[in-house]
């Protein structure tokens, strides 16, 4: 049985659910989409290697990617 130790996913972005008057005011939109890197390592838990903005926190617990893998790994 062969197992991948790779796999990545793109969605494309988009801001239908983003309405006139303030709420255009703090969106930023950088690209057409967002891909995810998941890859296999020995160690447990998850680990980002990288943020995808320095701003944002490479602490799973703090980065709404790290928070959706760690739940996912939960399960």
């Amino acid at each position: 049985m062969t197992y991948f130790t790779r796999a990545s996913a793109y969605t494309p972005g988009g801001i239908g659910n983003v309405g006139p008057g303030l709420d255009v005011l703090g969106a930023a939109v950088t690209g057409a989409g967002d891909t995810v890197v998941a890859e296999w390592c020995d160690s447990p838990g998850v680990t980002i290697r990288e943020a995808g903005h320095p701003d944002l926190p490479t602490d799973a617990a703090r980065h709404s990617s790290g928070v959706a893998a760690l739940a996912v790994v939960r399960a």
